[in-house]
């Protein structure tokens, strides 16, 4: 479901699935596992989303608030037009730190996490 790797102080993470009812408390469990094992700076690759439903938006700001509570954040990048257009629609693209691509998400975290 999903695919993470460390780049520097950031863990990268890839999407492999839809984002919807059926599969966001799965993904929101496999990323806080992540936190558990010390992850605070992540950025999301959606490149591979087609769709997105108000259950995983839900999943993703969870996520969102819950890095932020422990001094970190989430970075999403790789986003098709017609997700990017769920996240206008809704104004969570004022809350989420959203870039075109993977070396832009990680270079907005600064220092140590562009490495890898």
């Amino acid at each position: 479901m999903l695919e993470h790797e460390q780049a520097g102080e950031t863990t990268v993470v890839t999407l492999r699935t839809e984002l919807d009812t059926s599969t966001a408390q799965r993904v929101k469990e496999e990323l806080e596992r992540l936190m558990g094992d010390g992850a605070v700076r992540i950025a999301l690759d959606l490149s591979r989303l087609d769709y997105v439903d108000s259950a995983g938006l839900g999943a993703l700001v969870s996520i969102l608030k819950a890095l932020r509570a422990r001094g970190g954040d989430l970075r999403l990048f790789g986003l098709k037009d017609s997700v990017r257009m769920i996240f206008d629609l809704t104004r969570l693209s004022r809350v989420f730190k959203i870039f075109p691509g993977r070396e832009e998400a990680l270079a907005s975290f600064g220092g140590a996490g562009t490495g890898g």
